[in-house]
């Protein structure tokens, strides 16, 4: 077995845009203002990965390892439908992000560490879960990693809420937000992350679905508040921030001139999953 002494604190494989974005200071509002998990989903996991049906294993670290867990956005939707003997451990480079999702979850366990260190031996997990954020660390060295701390079998999971830009000023406000987007930060919908499976060859897929999601729903104000949590938005100075603002809810005055401020918009979503086998 390796040895699980590593140095789990620290963040220097952290993006710096996701070091700026995610964070102390960001943690409530990115719990507020993100979407939920559906029951749909989380039905669909279970199902596809067997996990209504886990069986005792010996010499296991934890059953479910969840990287990049945030403030438990999706932990919260996932982890109540466990059998109470399921072990479970949330981890997140960012120890402010899992001081908010231990409000959300009192009973998990939870780990500061990143991908690429994990601080469990060879073979001590059953099940690795990435809500929204394996494109943050979609490296060969962590896909290593990853590999290294699963039993024989062990099985991976990625996945993603991804906003319905078939709606004509969803797609206004999602393309205004690329804008703010460097070529060296990682972005989910463009799926280079899935070339790390290619190139390692560790995982074999097994399934990947597009279950409905849910939505967030409220006034223009409130939507613009969910913009401003991604890391791109959040990470930039304040007085960037306030022009940015200012620049979403132009598209609303724009696509909405006739409602009323107070009037509800909706963002529907759905959940990309993609799961995976270690081989």
């Amino acid at each position: 077995m390796a040895s699980n002494d590593r140095n789990c604190s620290a963040n220097s494989d952290l993006h710096p845009t996701a070091i700026a974005g995610f964070n102390e200071k960001t943690a409530s509002l990115y719990d507020a203002k993100r979407p939920e998990y559906s029951k749909e989903t989380v039905d669909v996991i279970f199902n596809q990965m067997n996990l209504d049906n886990l069986e005792p294993l010996e010499n296991l670290s934890t059953d479910i390892l969840e990287l990049g867990a945030g403030t438990g956005k999706f932990t919260k939707s996932f982890y109540p439908r466990l059998n109470q003997s399921v072990k479970y451990t949330a981890t997140d480079p960012m120890e402010g992000f899992l001081r908010q999702a231990k409000l959300n979850c009192p009973s998990i366990k939870t780990t500061v560490c990143s991908a690429e260190n994990l601080p469990f031996p060879d073979a001590s997990v059953r099940f690795v879960v990435c809500a929204q954020c394996f494109h943050w660390f979609a490296s060969e060295a962590s896909l290593k990693e990853i590999h290294r701390v699963l039993v024989s079998n062990g099985k991976l999971l990625c996945l993603w809420n991804v906003r319905d830009i078939s709606i004509p000023w969803i797609r206004a406000a999602s393309d205004l937000l690329y804008e703010y987007y460097t070529e060296d930060v990682p972005k989910a919908t463009s799926g280079k992350w899935k070339e790390v499976f290619e190139k390692a060859s560790l995982f074999r897929q097994l399934f990947t679905c597009t279950p409905s999601g849910t939505g967030i729903q409220g006034d223009k104000q409130a939507i613009v508040d969910y913009f401003m949590t991604i890391s791109v938005i959040a990470s930039r100075p304040e007085n960037e921030r306030i022009k940015a603002r200012q620049r979403f809810l132009d598209i609303f005055d724009k696509f909405g001139a006739n409602k009323p401020d107070s009037e509800e918009w909706i963002v529907p979503f759905t959940t990309e999953v993609y799961g995976y086998v270690k081989v």
